[in-house]
């Protein structure tokens, strides 16, 4: 005997609907399957192989390997900047690990400082852009960058390098001040020009702290002396000999 009960029945209006639930469903699939394989390729990089990773500096051919695999974030290409290191005013190093980029650093000789820095830190070599992409971090990347960075500024006989970090971001604080960077900061305000994925030029504005960290042991601490003789002293001298 057949049941009387009214079959449900799909109406033609469900189906898109039901069709678009399954493509959304078939994305989101391939975004955990992307993440699954990022994090089994960081799992992949022993700790060990820290050894491995090379530094040196960004060149002409290498741009285009650099851009696609540590893309700038909302800034001017790299490209932009290397007649900069030509001329000597900075030096961008990139970080690699069997081939591929993993990470990348400004150094910067004759950067233009905030009033704040400038009064008080005059001629610093300043470490910025600063960049590792998440895949590739906790792996020790950007360690090895700024050890670098610092070995170029002692080599130059720097007394001291500063950096800038935001206020939205503690943790990089943190790292930093274990790296030894002054506490006795100066607050001042970011203001850097980015491009947005349109082409359109803009001026961001971040409150941001100024990190010092002294690199010749015969250098005396920073913070020992009064703020105004401090800031008196470091306005007449250059950081780097």
């Amino acid at each position: 005997m057949e049941s009387t009960t009214p079959r449900a029945t799909i109406r033609p209006a469900e189906r898109p609907r039901d069709g678009l639930r399954h493509i959304e469903h078939m994305r989101w699939l391939v975004r955990r399957f992307k993440t699954l394989i990022e994090w089994c390729w960081q799992r992949g990089v022993p700790r060990r192989a820290i050894d491995d990773i090379a530094i040196r500096r960004l060149i002409a051919s290498e741009i285009d390997a650099v851009q696609r695999a540590v893309p700038a974030p909302l800034v001017s290409p790299y490209s932009s900047s290397l007649q900069e290191q030509a001329d000597g005013d900075l030096d961008i190093l990139v970080a690699w690990y069997r081939g591929v980029p993993i990470g990348i650093g400004f150094i910067g000789w004759r950067r233009l400082h905030a009033p704040q820095i400038a009064q008080r830190w005059r001629d610093i070599p300043e470490i910025y852009r600063l960049f590792v992409p998440l895949r590739y971090r906790s792996l020790g990347v950007g360690s090895r960058l700024m050890d670098e960075m610092e070995s170029l500024a002692a080599a130059r006989a720097c007394e001291a390098i500063g950096l800038g970090v935001s206020h939205g971001n503690p943790r990089a604080r943190m790292l930093y001040e274990r790296r030894g960077y002054d506490a006795d900061a100066v607050e001042f305000l970011n203001e850097y020009a980015v491009v947005d994925r349109q082409g359109r030029s803009q001026t961001i504005r971040d409150r941001s702290v100024y990190l010092v960290k002294r690199l010749r042991s015969g250098a005396a601490p920073l913070g020992k002396t009064s703020r105004e003789e401090t800031g008196q002293r470091r306005a007449l001298e250059s950081w780097c000999r």
